[in-house]
């Protein structure tokens, strides 16, 4: 299935350095929020510009090293804000400067590509929780010195809290960083004979520190690493890991990386151990947990079908009764600042509440109380058409993913999920609309409980996400929003009709109706495919099989509009 989409944005490197060296430069007694925007920033160039680097096997280079030393700085002086520590935060942003100013002057690659730090965007992923797990690491093993292993992408940002939280004990450690290759389930790490002697020449001592968020579903870049390390004669029991969760491997696809989960030590601690989770950012002591799609039970308990939902692409959230707020989050750094802001144009028209604040990630709202989520009628369809109108105005964006990952989706979808009641669309007639159409930020979701009836007129929750999360459409044309629309309230023809002229009105967009035959096709082939990813992993529970009958619909809804085309 394809589901999830990438984004990876490419950027001039010298420019993406001197903007943050004048971002440092302008850093005055900063708040935690502005140092950690900083420090994942200067983490996501740090592993874009080491993959221009190291295009096929890992190694050792001088503009390396010169930003692995800029990134431990930058984790100094986080560690240091989150500790409180005022005098030793300042002398690390001061030496945080100093180093980025030494990679500025160094020859860098003309074009990077840029990636999401998916723990940091989507899944609450604090690096100060990995400053507490080096730190438990040292209370048990007591070790003499250490090498730690950033595994790319956002392994440089962690593997830079591991290094500095060593550093502040007084030990002896080095890093580098590397990037697993290959098929998902079964990565592998390729270093040069200059890295591999680096390693080897180690303190026969030293433990190896393996730092990445994760595991994910195979666990292979976690192993990849192990091998790396086991063929250069590293012993077992001297590799320990620092993943971001600890699950005891048994799920892996990876049968190596099954094996391989067990044989070593493991150190991760949560939010909530380190004090940095969404109960340490609120001041009431009544919040009640709406995460997980335990919103169902909270806020609407008589509703007899509840929406189906896979807990884990739900994000961190509260409900805090006592000021009549819900706190969510939004993200670290820039992916939470962009949220804000998008909270706040929507407000600003109309189409929500106006945000509360954000801080440490997490973004507060009025919590809006409704008596009934959207039900298909004609204010509901004039809502819909008038909140589409409005983000193709206020929201214009690039399409991203392109078309061809759009037609690949489809295809591949119904090619896997279909069955053979289902023949294979020609998508090309289709391009030339898409490609001249005004793509934004659309919603890029419109599932009916996300639509609720408040003082005599629908309002759209949850509209923050999902145009920048890592699952299609992304950014697109309001087409897609439309058709998804038509598709998860059953519009019947003159409902649909309705919708799309009242578009129309509100946005001048009236090439729409030449794009909405491949939206049609679209939004259930993206649906399917989700739908059937979701039923494999919940398996059978109530959830599970909801997404079953979701994806039942979903091909009959496409193969009906292909036998009709």
């Amino acid at each position: 299935m394809l589901v999830y989409r990438t984004d990876d944005q490419p950027v001039d490197a010298r420019i993406a350095i001197e903007r943050l060296a004048g971002r440092l430069e302008e850093l005055k007694s900063p708040g935690h929020d502005e140092l950690m925007s900083v420090f994942i920033e200067f983490g996501e160039i740090e592993s874009a510009i080491v993959d221009c680097l190291f295009p096929d096997r890992d190694g050792v280079h001088p503009l390396a090293n010169a930003l692995r030393a800029a990134a431990i700085q930058s984790a100094h002086a986080l560690i240091a804000s989150w500790r409180q520590e005022t005098d030793r935060r300042e002398r690390s942003i001061e030496r945080f400067r100093q180093c980025v100013r030494a990679v500025a002057q160094q020859q860098l690659p003309r074009t990077i590509s840029l990636r999401t730090s998916e723990g940091y965007a989507y899944y609450a992923l604090r690096p100060e929780t990995y400053s507490v797990a080096a730190e438990r690491w040292i209370r048990d093993r007591r070790p003499a010195s250490a090498v730690c292993l950033g595994i790319r992408s956002i392994g440089c940002s962690l593997s830079s809290v591991v290094t500095a939280a060593v550093e502040r004990s007084g030990l002896p450690i080095s890093t580098h960083t590397v990037r697993p290759r290959g098929h998902p389930f079964d990565r592998c790490v390729v270093v040069d004979d200059s890295l591999a002697a680096r390693l080897g020449a180690a303190h026969r001592d030293a433990h190896f520190l393996v730092v990445d968020e994760g595991p994910g579903l195979s666990g292979s870049s976690f192993a990849s690493v192990v091998r790396a390390l086991r063929r250069l004669g590293v012993p077992v029991d001297r590799i320990i890991l620092f993943p971001s969760s600890n699950p005891d491997g048994s799920a892996f696809r990876s049968e190596t990386a099954r094996a391989i989960w067990t044989q070593h030590q493991r150190y991760s601690v949560t939010a909530h151990e380190a004090g940095c989770a969404i109960d340490d950012m609120t001041e009431e002591s009544d919040g009640i947990d709406i995460s997980a799609g335990r919103w169902r039970e909270v806020l609407w308990p008589a509703v007899i079908a509840p929406p189906p939902v896979q807990p884990q692409h739900e994000v961190v959230k509260r409900w805090l009764p006592e000021s009549s707020t819900i706190v969510r989050f939004a993200g670290l750094g820039r992916y939470g600042d962009a949220k804000m802001r998008r909270a706040e144009a929507l407000a600003d028209a109309g189409l929500g509440p106006p945000p509360l604040r954000l801080k440490d990630g997490y973004l507060s709202l009025p919590f809006i109380a409704a008596p009934a989520w959207g039900e298909r009628c004609e204010e509901l369809i004039d809502a819909i058409a008038n909140h589409c109108a409005c983000l193709t105005r206020i929201f214009p964006a690039r399409r991203s993913p392109s078309i061809d990952s759009l037609f690949d989706m489809i295809v591949t979808n119904l090619h896997e999920a279909g069955g053979t009641d289902i023949s294979l669309p020609d998508l090309e007639p289709y391009r030339a609309a898409l490609d001249a159409a005004p793509a934004a930020a659309i919603d890029g979701r419109m599932l009916p409980h996300e639509w609720l009836r408040t003082n005599g007129t629908f309002l759209k929750v949850d509209a923050l996400d999902h145009h920048q999360d890592h699952f299609f459409p992304g950014t697109q044309d309001a087409g897609w929003d439309l058709a998804a629309a038509v598709f998860e309230f059953d519009l019947d023809d003159g409902g649909r009709e309705r919708l799309i002229e009242r578009y129309i009105e509100g946005s001048g967009d009236s090439d729409v109706v030449w794009r909405m035959p491949f939206y049609d096709i679209a939004y259930p082939a993206l649906r399917l495919g989700y739908a059937v990813m979701a039923e494999a992993s919940l398996g059978d529970t109530s959830n599970g099989r909801t997404f079953h009958t979701v994806a039942a619909r979903c091909k009959v809804r496409v193969a009906h509009l292909l036998a009709h085309q």
